[in-house]
């Protein structure tokens, strides 16, 4: 389901979204045992790159992997216990900020670039893409300057301002002068992108909760889901 929804807005979007640590942690998040090959796969890097950024998290311990009992020159990958743990931690977070989010009711702006921040810092991935780092800023926080843009984001202030330029492009962020200080311009995502958005975080919402209620059926769920 999260690839599924990865996919989703990808597709939408025209961008892509997760980096290749974070689409290996989210498969692996579903499955276990999966065989380096097929994670290659779904992580859409070049095979150098992939195996590389495998065997860091391997010695980081973020994944695991046993010897295949058919075939032992094949190794099955899963996430380690820690890692599965803090994923379970801090996604249950998500819900019940999505369905404040969504409802425009008592949300914190600000709140899920924590989580985005803390959660990768605890497992030393980050998530998303450049591009998308930008529509989660804008998505979490509504009104940015190219300054503030950059100073929130992880890479270099070239890319960042590269990586603006193009969502300012293809429409899917707008333009706007400050209405309190006319020299400034605002960056907003477009309309139409912030409700596909306020929807695959729905979807995201449930994935979450029924993924969690499977691991644990006694926990609580947010929002009962």
């Amino acid at each position: 389901m999260s690839q599924d929804i990865g996919s989703v807005l990808a597709e939408r979007l025209k961008i892509r979204v997760v980096t290749v640590e974070y689409a290996i942690v989210l498969y692996l998040y579903d499955q276990s045992n999966v065989s380096a090959g097929d994670l290659c796969a779904i992580s859409e890097a070049s095979v150098t790159t992939f195996y590389a950024k495998l065997k860091r998290m391997v010695e980081a311990g973020v994944v695991q992997f046993k010897v295949s009992a058919t075939d032992h020159r094949v190794r099955l990958y899963s996430l380690t216990e820690r890692a599965k743990n803090i994923l379970d931690e801090e996604y249950a977070f998500l819900p019940d900020w999505i369905d404040k989010k969504v409802r425009g009711n008592n949300f914190k702006m600000g709140e899920l670039i924590e989580f985005i921040n803390r959660t990768g810092d605890r497992l030393g991935v980050d998530f998303f893409r450049i591009d998308y780092a930008i529509i989660i800023q804008l998505y979490d926080l509504i009104n940015l300057s190219s300054a503030d843009i950059i100073a929130l984001s992880k890479a270099s202030q070239a890319s960042s301002y590269d990586a603006l330029m193009k969502l300012i492009d293809i429409g899917v962020v707008t333009v706007e002068v400050d209405a309190n200080d006319k020299r400034k311009k605002i960056h907003r995502l477009n309309d139409q992108v912030r409700d596909f958005l306020n929807n695959q975080h729905i979807e995201l919402s449930h994935w979450i909760s029924s993924h969690q209620t499977r691991a644990n059926p006694d926990c609580k769920c947010a929002n009962g889901r």
